[in-house]
């Protein structure tokens, strides 16, 4: 349910774990169910495009590898 969860704003784990840089944070809150697909408020931003935004680069590899759209 954690791992699912998101702040008023839109802001989830994985947006946390990506603009963290942490692949290993990324795999474990994708395994429990969160959505890649959950955008950060008004910004749009999703968990792959806040990696790449935060340059986060290998969580950004890690969220493609696992087929994140």
């Amino acid at each position: 349910e954690l791992a699912r969860a998101a702040g008023p704003q839109g802001f989830a784990p994985l947006h946390a774990a990506a603009e963290a840089n942490d692949s290993r944070l990324a795999v474990l809150f994708l395994a429990y169910g969160a959505d890649p697909l959950t955008k950060i408020g008004e910004t749009g931003h999703d968990a792959l495009s806040w990696a790449v935004t935060c340059l986060g680069l290998d969580c950004a590899k890690t969220l493609v590898r696992l087929g994140t759209p």
